[in-house]
Order: C-alpha cells, then structure tokens, then sequence
C-alpha cells in the first residue's frame, strides 16, 4: 500500500462488532463493573466496525478488569477521534492505542522494524530477529539449539497482541497495521520506507539522509 492509497475498510454492523469486541476481551473483565460493560461498548463503537481494529483494542483491554483503566482507554480514544477526524487516520489512530500498550520501547522498536518491509512480505522469524540483535534491540544471547529465546519471545507477544500474524517460521504485518507503524516509524525511529513503488533511482531529493536512521527499498526496479 502506497502512501496515497486509500485504507481498504471492510466493516461490520454496530451489533456484529460488539459481539466480536465481546468475545475478545472475554467475560471476566465485562462482568468485574457495571461501568465497565457501558465503556466497553463505547470503545467497540470507536472501532468503526473494523474487525482488524475490534480484535487489537480487544486483546489490549482482555487483562484490565479495573474501572479506571476502561475510563481511561476510553478517554485516549476519544480524544484521538478529535485529533484525527477523518476516517483513516481515525483508525490509524484507534490502532495506535495497542501500540502504545506494548510493554516497553524495546518492544515498540521491534514492531516499527517489522514495517521496513514490503506490504504482505512473509518475514523469516529467525532472520527477523538476527535485525533486532543488529540493531541493538535485543541481546544476541542464544539456547543450546542456536535459537534467540528473547527474539521468540517479542514475537509471541506481539502475535498474542494481533499486531504481528504467523505461520509456522514467518510472520507479517497486516497491511493497516503496517500503514499504522509507517506513520508512527516516519517519526519516532526516523524510517523512511519506499518499498515496491517501482523506483529506478535512488531518490535523494525528497530524502533528507542525515536526520534518518533506517531506509528500506526493497522490491524495486534499480539498475545493477
């Protein structure tokens, strides 16, 4: 998905969407407060009926069962729906809340990484995670069997979170998942991803080298 492409939105009906919404964060957290249930539905409604975005902010709140977090997850995203009124960066925005859930900034980097790559690009877990020992994210300490615990242990987390899907040795972004870090990326990690636009040349005028920390061109059309 390009820069000037328009999200592709599939929703669900206001009753479909709760149902759903209820179904992720399960029935302990719902059942814990009266108050609970009113705010869980009024961040269903935030979703916009997107399922991608009812699963996220889903499995985010499946662990909160005290008042004040849903009070405040309910504020942040309300607060976003003022911020970005239209509807894509809505939704970039609605996502974002997950993001910024993560347990700690290591975490994030390792997820904003995983956008460097091109649009439904199937990420080899080990060599995803040899990238995050380069670039310092974390250690490079391995089991007997060669494996990085730590790297598998990221990943896992975020699969669990629904920011990452897996087969058995890959993983991938959802593409407004990876839309929502490219514009988290473009400013906290400084990354500048112009991945499968059919470039022939390396387009140094609109790329400001000495401010960035990572440029991502792959699956492009230069010449040898």
């Amino acid at each position: 998905m390009n820069a000037d492409d328009e999200l592709k939105i599939d929703c669900l009906s206001t009753n479909e969407a709760w149902e759903l919404f209820q179904n992720v964060v399960g029935e302990a957290p719902l059942k814990k407060d009266p108050e609970i249930l009113t705010l869980a539905k009024n961040i269903s409604e935030k979703c916009h009926g997107l399922p991608l975005a009812l699963n996220v902010i889903g499995k985010a709140m499946s662990c909160k069962e005290d008042v004040h977090e849903w009070r405040h997850a309910n504020d942040v995203l309300k607060s976003s729906s003022r911020e970005f009124p239209g509807m894509e960066e809505n939704i970039l925005s609605v996502l974002k809340f997950s993001y910024d859930g993560l347990e700690d900034d290591k975490m994030k980097s390792c997820f904003l990484y995983c956008s460097l790559f091109p649009e439904d690009y199937e990420i080899k877990k080990e060599e995803l995670i040899e990238y995050w020992i380069n670039e310092g994210f974390i250690n490079g300490k391995r089991d007997e069997d060669g494996s990085n615990n730590k790297g598998h242990v990221i990943i896992g987390s975020l699969v669990r979170a629904h920011l990452l899907m897996e087969s058995e040795t890959t993983v991938k972004m959802h593409d407004v998942l990876r839309e929502m870090a490219l514009w988290i990326g473009s400013t906290s990690e400084k990354q500048c991803v112009k991945t499968g636009v059919n470039l022939t040349l390396i387009p140094n005028d609109d790329i400001n080298w000495s401010v960035l920390r990572r440029i991502s061109l792959m699956r492009n059309q230069f010449d040898e």
